[in-house]
């Protein structure tokens, strides 16, 4: 495993949105290994969609951080 962080590439986020809901057991971890991404990410990617929508879910987040390190 690699130590940085990728951005999820589009079509996997597609198939991730698209994800059918009744999928056999363990289909989730199969497809995760398969593209590299761990579970937390693909269920990140699920609730996203859920809470904000298909097209926000496609789109990856911001890395800005929510506040300032140097801020004391």
């Amino acid at each position: 495993m690699s130590s940085t962080n990728r951005r999820v590439d589009p079509r996997v986020r597609l198939a991730i949105v698209r994800w059918p809901d009744d999928a056999p057991r363990g289909a989730v971890t199969t497809f995760c290994a398969e593209q590299s991404i761990s579970r937390k990410t693909f269920y990140a990617i699920r609730a996203r969609a859920r809470t904000e929508g298909e097209a926000a879910a496609l789109e990856p987040g911001s890395t800005r951080p929510r506040r300032s390190p140097s801020a004391i």
